[in-house]
């Protein structure tokens, strides 16, 4: 389910709550407290909605003369991109040591995480001017990393279409350094480091299946019956499978008899290639064979 706010000012604060107590305690603290919130800015019109659970939403505009907003509720009742990031993390959690183990996936992630984390070096080029301390600086870095993060991801779509040849450049520029750098010190080679990304691999691989429903009971024992069958022993399914071709056999195929002669026939041709084959080889003695044979003329 998701809540759609048409809205054209942007004086307006969205709450969102279990109870309409709850939303009115939202708003009071809000009222109270800074105004300037990194975490959220109540400025979003849509909203994704459990429908599993009950779900209160709250509308505060700041001047009463824009008191008109319209508030639709659409339905979708197959969630495709749900279902991707399911099947996403379960080819994770499945393929995780496989992927730990793989050079092209290590020089991928390192690519990756150069690209997005390179924005902490414009952090610190601004930190510099800020006063020097350690607590100022940590508190500074924090916000500014929280807020540039939130306006790169609501403004995505738009940087990427006005900025296009910036954002390539970007990209290649901090793609090419983020390579020479894992190629300077090389793919992982330590055993327990490579387990501590599989490890870390299968447990954001459960996180996406977890995620991946508003039906928690649901994705919880997905989850569940993928780590069981994970973790589930081949000798048990082997002896299972040999169990059940014992009390059900397989039924034999008869043969007919033109098939019965051409099979003979087959089978025959396959056989004295394979003699003649023997009989060329340095493997044959040739007179110790006309020796042990009846009849060597036939």
């Amino acid at each position: 389910m998701t809540m759609h706010l048409d809205i054209n000012s942007e004086s307006y604060t969205l709450y969102d709550g279990k109870t309409p107590s709850e939303i009115h305690q939202k708003h009071d603290e809000n009222q109270r407290s800074w105004s300037f919130n990194l975490f959220d800015t109540g400025k979003h019109k849509r909203l994704k909605i459990s429908p599993f659970e009950d779900m209160c939403i709250g509308v505060y505009i700041d001047s009463s003369s824009e008191s008109v907003y319209i508030m639709s509720m659409t339905e979708t009742r197959i969630n495709v991109w749900m279902l991707t990031i399911m099947g996403i993390g379960i080819l994770i959690f499945w393929c995780a040591k496989m992927l730990s183990q793989n050079s092209v996936f290590y020089y991928a992630c390192g690519i990756l995480f150069g690209v997005t984390m390179s924005i902490l070096i414009l952090i610190y080029m601004a930190g510099k001017l800020v006063p020097r301390g350690k607590f100022m600086y940590l508190i500074f870095a924090g916000t500014m990393s929280i807020y540039l993060a939130r306006t790169l991801v609501e403004n995505a779509q738009l940087i990427a279409m006005q900025y296009r040849e910036w954002v390539m450049w970007y990209i290649l520029i901090t793609s090419l350094i983020s390579f020479v750098i894992c190629y300077r010190f090389g793919p992982v080679t330590n055993t327990r480091t490579k387990q501590i990304i599989q490890w870390f691999l299968q447990i954001a691989g459960l996180a996406l299946v977890y995620n991946s429903s508003y039906f928690r009971e649901a994705s919880f024992s997905c989850c569940i019956i993928l780590i069981l069958l994970y973790n589930f022993p081949k000798t048990i399914l082997e002896r299972g499978r040999k169990y059940w071709q014992n009390v059900f056999p397989e039924k034999r195929k008869l043969l007919n008899e033109d098939q019965y002669r051409q099979e003979g026939i087959r089978e025959t041709r396959k056989a004295l290639k394979e003699l003649q084959d023997y009989c060329s080889s340095p493997d044959c003695n040739p007179w110790k064979m006309v020796l042990r044979l009846k009849d060597p003329i036939r």
